[in-house]
């Protein structure tokens, strides 16, 4: 019976993702909603980079991680490309494990990490004494913010 309910309320689990990174790995954070079962042991994540075949623990991903009482647990250094793929299960004191939560996915990208290069920049140098306005133009190699100062030595707030 007890099994039972904890699949029940499972059944109703949500997973939510935040996901960073950097140029070397990135990382996935995964939060869900808690079972409220009195009995409550511990939760176990399931990941891989295939989705999983069935819908309990058998048939299910490459990994596993039990995190404890947790609701909140982060990956790091995730292989930027990879698409990952999550579920979670609750575990009861009596080592009764519950079917799996949804499944979610995420590709985990690498964090563009390289200014852009600019070119073409007019006007260039100082303006002549008395010159009220300019047209300025810059060209990039991606899309950029552009931000400038019409004081010199001033940060670009603007």
């Amino acid at each position: 019976m007890l099994k039972t309910r904890i699949l029940l309320l499972f059944a109703f689990l949500a997973i939510s993702f935040a996901f960073t990174s950097n140029a070397l790995a990135g990382s996935a954070t995964l939060t869900w909603n808690a079972n409220t079962e009195p009995d409550l042991a511990s939760y176990k994540i399931y990941y891989g980079t295939t989705a999983r075949t069935g819908s309990c623990p058998v048939g299910g991903y490459a990994s596993s991680l039990n995190v404890g009482k947790v609701t909140t647990y982060t990956f790091n250094n995730l292989n930027n490309g990879a698409t990952y793929y999550f579920s979670v299960t609750a575990i009861d004191t009596s080592n009764n494990e519950s079917c799996f939560s949804a499944q979610v996915s995420k590709l985990v990208t690498a964090t563009d990490t390289t200014a852009p290069v600019l070119s073409a920049g007019l006007p260039s140098g100082a303006q002549p004494s008395g010159t009220t306005q300019v047209t300025m133009s810059l060209t990039t190699n991606e899309n950029a913010t552009c931000k400038y100062s019409n004081t010199a030595n001033t940060a670009y707030a603007s």
